[in-house]
């Protein structure tokens, strides 16, 4: 699926849309790109993506440790989770909860 020499900001604008967000910076890093999916149907066409342009991906959810840990070698692009934040599942009876990635612990 790889376009080439084209950038990969220019292929991801073009495969994913507004889901692309402004890049961040991970720390000891440059900035990287960021693809928010809206569901998890975009996740898995993303994952596909980058499987085939042999990205190494890294989920962020919101984020907010992005700047104090340091990046894995050779990442190429960050997940943002927080849309698929959904609460699946709740059993009251055992306390258990299941969620989409991008749900706060709050």
């Amino acid at each position: 699926m790889s376009i080439g020499t084209q950038p990969l900001a220019e292929r991801l604008a073009a495969s994913f849309g507004d889901q692309v967000r402004t890049p961040r910076a991970v720390a000891g890093g440059a900035p990287l790109p960021v693809v928010r999916p809206p569901d998890e149907a975009a996740l898995g066409e993303l994952f596909a993506f980058g499987r085939a342009e042999g990205l190494r991906l890294l989920p962020i959810g919101a984020g907010t440790k992005i700047d104090r840990t340091p990046a894995p070698a050779g990442l190429d692009l960050l997940v943002d989770t927080r849309a698929l934040a959904e609460v699946i599942a709740f059993e009251p009876g055992d306390g258990t909860l299941t969620a989409g990635g991008g749900a706060p612990m709050d």
